[in-house]
């Protein structure tokens, strides 16, 4: 049962299919903000240290602190003009702090401690998109046979602007999916079994869990026929993937599946 991916969700109704069909729009269930993406390397000593990750609104300050071993610590700020502010205390008490620039590299010696900081910045449906391109390739279910059909390809196509999900390559219930950058958002439409056309837009957070949610579906009869509504792509390492299918029927919630897949 595992292997039915999006499939069980996505099988036409039997009830036939009315002349007429209208677009059903649905706002965000939250608002979509244009986010920063803020990602840190930092050295002290010569030595790497750690390499968070912010995503913070544009215009918002935002804030990520770590404790280390020996009473050292680190705190990371970011400003409402971006910038990156940066303080080390060591283990002697001692502090280095640094103010960085978006896309600068930074080096402070003080009280014999050295830090540098390198701060790149993107905006968060860019780097959201990078991510998604990072899954080019075949995908399998864990742990199946080593024959075992493709349960996911994805190529990119358009010069690189747009990712191509296809979901059981080749089989009778291929399905397809579209992911590209629409001004500022991250968008994909997914080209359904059901034979309706569901677009969901990626919502700023977790650099390695990237979720669509719901803006609009076209080709549905009803609210109350089935529909994808939700995906969420969570990423484990280069070659690990589980993507959760949320459906939805009769004006709610109807299933969520999380299925894991592996590169090979």
């Amino acid at each position: 049962m595992k292997y039915i991916l999006p499939l069980l969700l996505c099988l036409p109704a039997c009830s036939s299919t009315p002349e007429v069909k209208e677009e059903v729009t649905q706002e965000p269930e939250q608002e979509v903000v244009a986010a920063w993406t803020a990602q840190f390397q930092l050295t002290a000593d010569g030595t790497e240290l750690a390499s968070p990750t912010l995503v913070v609104a544009k215009g918002q300050e935002g804030e990520i602190s770590m404790e280390g071993e020996d009473g050292e610590s680190l705190r990371i700020s970011l400003t409402e003009d971006g910038d990156g502010v940066v303080t080390y205390m060591f283990a002697d008490a001692s502090t280095c702090s640094l103010v960085v620039p978006p896309n600068q590299t930074e080096k402070l010696v003080r009280q014999g401690h050295s830090l540098e900081v390198k701060y790149t910045r993107t905006s968060s449906e860019a780097h959201q998109f990078e991510k998604m391109k990072t899954l080019v390739g075949d995908w399998y279910f864990v742990d199946s046979p080593s024959d075992a059909d493709a349960v996911a390809s994805y190529r990119t196509t358009a010069g690189g602007s747009t990712l191509i999900e296809t979901l059981f390559p080749g089989q009778e219930h291929e399905m397809t999916s579209m992911i590209h950058q629409d001004n500022g958002r991250l968008m994909l439409t997914h080209y359904c079994m059901l034979k309706n056309q569901p677009t969901m837009v990626a919502m700023p957070g977790d650099p390695d869990k990237i979720h669509f949610q719901f803006l609009r579906v076209s080709n549905l009869a009803s609210e109350m026929d089935a529909f994808m509504r939700e995906v969420t792509f969570s990423f484990f390492g280069p070659n690990r993937l589980n993507a959760t299918w949320t459906s939805w029927e009769n004006g709610k919630e109807e299933s969520v599946k999380t299925f894991e897949v592996e590169r090979r």
